[in-house]
């Protein structure tokens, strides 16, 4: 346990709302990454059908 008289509490809700936010940042930079692959893979798709019909 983390005696309150050595730590400030303050200090420690600072560093938790920090970590939140690095969190929801690391979210959405994996939701862009996510998209950014389906978008890929949907590109992927119309030149595949594409060529399918060229052919």
């Amino acid at each position: 346990m983390i005696k309150s008289d050595s730590v400030p509490v303050d200090e420690v809700t600072a560093a938790v709302k920090a970590l939140h936010a690095n969190v929801a940042t690391l979210r959405g930079l994996a939701q862009q990454v996510s998209d950014i692959g389906d978008d890929i893979q949907d590109t992927w798709q119309v030149v595949g059908s594409d060529d399918a019909m060229a052919g």
